[in-house]
């Protein structure tokens, strides 16, 4: 049996393969599996625990991916996160109790503080902005 033409497989190989770097994959938005990487880095904390879990409801539980590991450190968490490599990574962290999370793309620096209810409008914004340039 043979088979002949490019398959999905071949695809995400050849995407991995041009879209990656020194951390991991770097999967564009248009075909990550997942938009948006949560990482809980205080997972203890109940009030950490609920702003995760209403930024996953703002976001869309089908297009997030939360690491609310309890016995792994904040740093390996990360490590993880850029071998995935979803689009977006939203860090909740110390500012949980204010309702703040930290957001990023994946291979980039820049970091933005957002308020947790306003999340789904500025990653509409960022996503936006993204497609346009």
């Amino acid at each position: 049996m043979g088979c002949y033409g490019i398959g999905t497989t071949r695809l995400m190989q050849a995407v991995v393969e041009q879209c990656n770097d020194e951390g991991g994959i770097i999967w564009p938005a248009s075909i990550a599996p997942y938009s948006y990487h949560i990482i809980v880095t205080q997972p203890e904390a109940m009030q950490a625990m609920a702003t995760a879990e209403q930024v996953v409801a703002l976001l869309g539980e089908r297009d997030c991916m939360l690491d609310d590991r309890h016995k792994v450190s904040a740093g390996v968490k990360f490590n993880d996160a850029d071998l995935i490599g979803a689009p977006y990574k939203v860090v909740v962290g110390r500012k949980a109790g204010a309702g703040i999370v930290d957001v990023s793309r994946r291979g980039g620096a820049e970091r933005m503080e957002v308020k947790s209810e306003e999340i789904a409008d500025v990653m509409r914004q960022l996503k936006a902005e993204s497609q346009a340039g």
